[in-house]
């Protein structure tokens, strides 16, 4: 029933637009149509911009009659002088207005070519968010999504490829506004396969507004992806090489098409990309009178084959209502072999032991994403909706092969083993939102949503014992779990200025989580709760160069859906991952004090507490010197941190952009009955230079240092690195050749440990980041600027899914 209401409420608006209009016809001196044209409708006295809309292919335009008062129309195209059209005045909703045959003349200024060339912040603050920017930089070219994520200040990523913000975890990353609904391991493949030349900016928003998804304790990270915005066809071609050790390429087709109401795009990209592992990892047994060493070496070759494709189009019904739709469609193909050999040596019981292993897997994961949307401008005085639906399905298909060989040192009796899993899952997700906008009154701004969402997750786990010919299933390590969860949220937003010097935003947000666990063979886990995300911001302009904001949020992390799948993932035979359905979720209170000075320089000063704080902790068994790890809910967690943002210009054609984080980090956990406390004072520098040389070639560089800082139980030691890009361009810009290298002096290794209980557990990790690239991009385009649709969508379900 509310579908056909809005869908005859949505006509009634289109219908009664149609009836008064402001309408007319724009040519050239020669009679020319020129189409895509802008025509401004500006208010009296004080030319206040309240809507306008684009001339179609025949120079004709058609503008919703705006509301009573004094207007004037302003016309600009590029290539022709601006034309301001004479005053009149609206009585009513039932006014007409034909303007006639409007003619511009061409701007004589225009017909000499005059080029700047100049550098551009890399990091720009604003009021509430920092960004990043990355189209056209030296770095980005051949990079992925993943590696510039890296690179953003404040930014850190573990080892399993978990996020932290400010020294926080639980960042959630958007793609366009839209949850990727990745962690981990998933999120690092899904951004992996993510071309960066198809970035425009990186946005990092520390402390959200009820607006968004109460998801994310240390804030969101948004990419977002380069927009049309050139009339007719236009796009880019690349390719580019890289080697790390082992050689992969990447190449890509970008298209857009602009004509009369039609906005249409495509995005097609294909990539082999190796990521090499060289590591160490050290377990001392000591705990209930053990005295067990373990050591082992491990290398590891993973190729990842990505081809996607991404296409939608945007319809304009008339200048305040616009449809459309974007699918995207992807296959991730992955090849991975593991070879550890480990020394095993219990001296508590005499057994020493050798075991050289070999883990290969064969993984192939599809994705399939739908969107429709809507977005209206309501009247002329700002009341917007915006409604949104989206399906994605998710497939993939896991098959492992684990090849272990004992050598018992003590008698050199050799033993062999086979293991095999076959692991397929899917996930099915549903999700309807709306977000509705008012001008509240004079100087407020009212916004309200709903959202609705439905996660159906079905995974399953076959493990053999192969023996000759014949594979015996292993019930113990079997079994089957289906997980299903709905979510509804609403939220209430207020933007208003309390006076001169003072503004307020204040909101609220609900959600209701109804989810349902069922392992095979077992009861079902069932998790209901209602919880609320108040959000308040306070801003004061103490002066026209110094603003300071005060806030307030509360937000919620619930455990991944992997995270809650009880299954035994198998590593080697004295090491797997196991998880746990009986998480609960992490809340958190963030209070932040931001500090911008000249609209340049931030200082962020900020305090975080998280209740049932949830993180991997590795169980060592002194028992038969096995390890375990699985992710709980450890006590609680509290992060103090200054986040200072301080630009430089050091020349003409030499910006600096520089990012200070320095906070404290207190854990507090309980283990066989045992409390622990892991604190950490930490510390991350990074500073990204921007330099114009001679024979027009541009200069990236990035420096960064990350201090000893910790996570859950790890302790994580310090790292630096450098990365540098060299970029030019040829053909009037339109070829762009780029040469980068990646940690070039090899010393962004991951160390770490997680000793406790007299047990000790050392890791070093390198993932082979340092690299050399080479990348050519064609740039192709023709037309004038229009102001492109966003496409924005909020999702949340697939983050906690592994995949999009």
């Amino acid at each position: 029933m509310k579908f056909p209401l809005l869908t005859t409420g949505l006509c009634f608006i289109l219908a009664t637009n149609a009836f008064a209009q402001l309408t007319g016809t724009l040519k050239d001196e020669k009679g020319a149509a020129l189409p895509y044209a802008n025509v401004a409708v500006l208010q009296l006295p004080d030319s206040t911009g309240i809507t306008g809309a684009m001339t179609n292919v025949d120079g004709s335009f058609l503008i919703p009659t705006p509301t009573p008062g004094s207007y004037i129309l302003r016309i600009s195209t590029i290539g022709y002088t601006q034309l301001y059209t004479a005053a009149f005045r609206v009585g009513d909703s039932s006014f007409k207005k034909d303007v006639g045959v409007v003619i511009l003349k061409q701007d004589a200024r225009t017909l000499r070519e005059i080029t700047v060339k100049t550098t551009r912040p890399a990091i720009t603050v604003e009021a509430d968010k920092m960004v990043v920017s990355v189209a056209g930089t030296a770095l980005a070219a051949g990079s992925t999504a993943f590696e510039m994520l890296e690179k953003a200040p404040g930014v850190f990523v573990d080892q399993d490829g978990n996020i932290q913000l400010n020294g926080k975890a639980g960042a959630n990353v958007m793609v366009d506004g839209r949850l990727t609904y990745f962690t981990g391991k998933e999120l690092q493949s899904y951004l992996e396969a993510m071309s960066a030349e198809n970035i425009k900016e990186i946005e990092v928003i520390s402390n959200p507004s009820a607006k968004y998804e109460a998801a994310g304790s240390s804030g969101i990270i948004n990419i977002k992806l380069k927009q049309n915005t050139r009339l007719g066809l236009n796009g880019s071609l690349n390719a580019g090489y890289q080697y790390n050790g082992a050689s992969g390429y990447t190449a890509g087709m970008n298209l857009n098409y602009k004509a009369g109401n039609w906005n249409s795009f495509l995005n097609l990209d294909m990539a082999e990309r190796p990521r090499l592992r060289e590591g160490v990892m050290i377990r001392e047994f000591h705990a209930n009178g053990a005295d067990a060493h373990f050591h082992q070496l491990r290398d590891e070759t993973l190729t990842m084959h990505t081809p996607a494709l991404r296409f939608g189009t945007d319809y304009d019904l008339n200048a305040r209502h616009s449809l459309g739709a974007v699918v995207n469609l992807s296959m991730n193909t992955m090849d991975r072999a593991f070879y550890s050999g480990t020394d095993m040596n219990d001296r508590k019981t005499g057994k020493h032991t050798f075991i050289e292993a070999g883990n290969f897997n064969d993984n192939r994961s599809t994705n399939h994403t739908f969107n429709l949307h809507y977005n209206g401008q309501l009247d002329t005085v700002g009341t917007t909706l915006a409604l949104s639906i989206d399906y994605i399905q998710l497939q993939n298909k896991a098959n492992a092969r684990y090849e272990n060989q004992y050598q018992n040192l003590n008698d050199n009796t050799i033993t062999d083993e086979l293991l095999r899993t076959y692991n397929p899952g899917y996930y099915h997700i549903y999700s309807a939102n709306a977000d509705y906008s008012m001008k509240a009154w004079q100087k407020a701004k009212l916004e309200a949503g709903l959202k609705a969402s439905h996660v159906v997750s079905d995974n399953e786990l076959s493990f053999y014992e192969v023996k000759g010919e014949q594979e015996e299933l292993d019930e113990n390590r079997s079994n089957q779990y289906r997980y299903t969860e709905s979510i509804l949220a609403g939220y209430v937003n207020l933007n208003t200025n309390l006076s001169d010097t003072w503004k307020l935003q204040a909101g609220l947000r609900g959600e209701q989580t109804l989810g349902k666990g069922k392992p095979e063979a077992s009861d079902a886990i069932r998790k209901r709760y209602l919880n609320l995300f108040p959000s308040v911001f306070l801003t004061q302009q103490v002066s026209q160069q110094y603003q300071v904001t005060y806030s307030y949020s509360r937000r919620i992390d619930r455990p991944n859906y992997r995270s809650l799948n009880p299954f035994i993932f198998y590593q080697d035979p004295y090491s797997w991952a196991e998880g746990n359905p009986d998480l609960r979720p992490q809340f958190t209170s963030v209070f932040q004090v931001n500090q911008l000075l000249h609209n340049t320089y931030s200082l962020q000063l900020g305090y975080a507490y998280t209740k049932d704080f949830f993180a991997e902790v590795p169980e060592q068994n002194s028992e038969d010197n096995t390890t375990v790890y699985k992710e709980r809910n450890i006590d609680k967690a509290e992060n103090y941190s200054a986040t200072l943002i301080a630009p430089v210009k050091l020349l003409s054609g030499w910006d600096v952009s520089n990012n200070l984080v320095a906070g404290y980090q207190k854990n507090k956990i309980f283990l066989k009955e045992e409390a622990i406390q892991n604190s950490q004072l930490y510390w991350m520098l990074q500073s990204t230079h921007n330099v114009l040389l001679p024979l027009d070639l541009q200069l990236q560089a990035t420096a960064g240092y990350n201090s000893p800082s910790n996570h859950g139980v790890y302790q994580f030691k310090r790292q630096w690195w450098l990365d540098a890009g060299l970029k030019r361009s040829f053909m009037k810009d339109k070829l762009d050749v780029t040469l980068g290298a990646t940690d070039i002096f090899r010393t962004r290794d991951m160390r770490g440990d997680a000793s406790y209980n007299g047990d000790v557990f050392r890791f070093v990790n390198y993932f082979m980041v340092r690299s050399i690239k080479l990348n050519l991009r064609y740039n192709f385009q023709h037309g004038q600027n229009f102001k492109a649709r966003n496409r924005s969508i909020k999702l949340e379900e697939l983050n906690r899914a592994g995949g999009q």
